[in-house]
Formats: C-alpha cells, sequence, structure tokens
C-alpha cells in the first residue's frame, strides 16, 4: 500500500489508547497505525460505524509520567481485528504530537514532509 492510499501518509505505531462514546468504552486497547487524519485500533469490539468518539492516547516512553492525548473523531470502518477512527477535532498540542510521532516513526518521511507542505492542519 502506498503511503497516500488514504489520503495521508500513516506510521505503524502501537500505543495505549482509550476510547469512549455514548454508546461504549474500550480501555487499553493497542493503535497499530496513525496518521494526521485518523488511527487504527486493534480491538475485538467493534462499535458502530459513524459513532462519535473521545479518544485518548496514552503516550508512555517507560521513563517519564506518561502523556495522555485526547481527541474526537468517529467510527470510520471495521476491520478483521479492530477498527478505524477519524479525527473530528483536536487542540493545537495534540496535532504537534501526533506530527512529532508520524514524523519519527514513518518509513517515508520525505512524503510526510511533503504532505505537511501541501495540506496544512489535520483535514
Amino acid at each position: 500500500m502506498t503511503p497516500f492510499k488514504r489520503g495521508r501518509v500513516r506510521s505503524k505505531f502501537k500505543t495505549k489508547t482509550n476510547i469512549k462514546s455514548k454508546e461504549f468504552e474500550i480501555k487499553d486497547c493497542v493503535t497499530s497505525d496513525v496518521s494526521l487524519n485518523g488511527l487504527y485500533v486493534i480491538s475485538e469490539e467493534k462499535p458502530l460505524v459513524n459513532t462519535p468518539c473521545t479518544i485518548n492516547l496514552i503516550l508512555d516512553n517507560g521513563i517519564q509520567k506518561p502523556i495522555s492525548i485526547e481527541l474526537k473523531g468517529t467510527v470510520a470502518r471495521i476491520g478483521k481485528d479492530g477498527f478505524a477512527l477519524t479525527f473530528t477535532e483536536m487542540d493545537s498540542d495534540a496535532f504537534m504530537h501526533l506530527k512529532n510521532i508520524i514524523q519519527y516513526n514513518t518509513d517515508t518521511p520525505e512524503d510526510f514532509f511533503q504532505e505537511c507542505k501541501k495540506r496544512i492542519g489535520f483535514k
């Protein structure tokens, strides 16, 4: 798959994630990849597509106190081993954390830099 197949450069990145909505709450699931537009979560639970939710990414390097990044999103699609979330809202700190995560974990940093020049923001 090319890095732009879904419109944004994606990085393989595993981190603990908590997801909550009015209909469900999933704790301690793990991401498999992330982009500035969304992420994929490994989970046996499969919420309904288009369900709005709050996403908390837990960044823990094992040395410092973990950081929790809060984002708003919706369930975009269901997969065999989990589901994809599309981001709908984030503050500037969350955006910068995501940008750094992708920049330092992508196999195609040149593509990511080009993406950042062409598309400002997360949409």
